[in-house]
C-alpha cells in the first residue's frame, strides 16, 4: 500500500495541465538562414510606409522638432464660441450674478446678464482648451460681476 501511495504522490507532482508542453532545450526557435541566396532587404515595411516622416525619425530628434513645430505653428483661436461653450457661459454669468445677490427676477438682471455676457465672451474664447471650461468661465464672470451690477445700478440712477 505504501508503494501505491507514493507511486500517486509522485504522479501528482509531476502532473501538468494537458495545454501545457514541455520545452525542449536542443529545438531552435527558427529556421536556419539559407546561405548564398540573400538579397538585400529594404527596410521599409508597410508599417514604416505608412506612418508619417516625422515618426520615423529618432526619438530624440523628434521630440525637438515637435516643439519647433509647436512654437512656430499656432493653433488660431475660433472666432466664434460653439453653442456648447455658449451654454457654458450662460450658466457661468448666471451663477456669478445669483452670488452677488441678483435674483433673476430683479428688473435689470436681463440687462446685467448681457452685459455680463458680451464683456466675458472675449476672455471665453482665450481659456478654450485650458482647463476646465466651466470653471474657467466661472473664474472669468466672477471677476467681471461687480462692475458690471455697478456701473448699470449708476447708468440707471441718472
Amino acid at each position: 500500500m505504501r508503494s501505491g501511495h507514493s507511486a500517486r504522490l509522485v504522479q501528482i507532482a509531476t502532473r501538468r495541465l494537458p495545454r501545457k508542453h514541455p520545452s525542449k532545450p536542443g529545438r531552435p526557435k527558427r529556421s536556419p538562414k539559407k546561405v548564398g541566396s540573400e538579397q538585400p532587404r529594404k527596410k521599409s515595411s508597410l508599417a514604416d510606409i505608412m506612418k508619417p516622416p516625422d515618426l520615423l525619425q529618432p526619438a530624440q530628434t523628434r521630440g525637438a522638432s515637435v516643439r519647433a513645430n509647436a512654437e512656430t505653428k499656432r493653433v488660431p483661436k475660433p472666432a466664434d464660441l460653439s453653442y456648447v461653450h455658449k451654454q457654458k457661459l450662460r450658466v457661468a454669468v448666471v451663477e456669478a450674478l445669483e452670488k452677488e445677490g441678483m435674483k433673476m427676477k430683479a428688473t435689470f438682471f436681463k440687462v446685467c446678464f448681457n452685459k455680463l455676457f458680451t464683456v466675458c465672451r472675449p476672455f471665453a474664447l482665450d481659456v478654450i482648451g485650458q482647463g476646465s471650461t466651466s470653471k474657467n468661465l466661472e473664474k472669468i464672470a466672477r471677476a467681471h460681476v461687480k462692475q458690471v451690477i455697478e456701473f448699470e445700478r449708476r447708468k440707471n440712477r441718472k
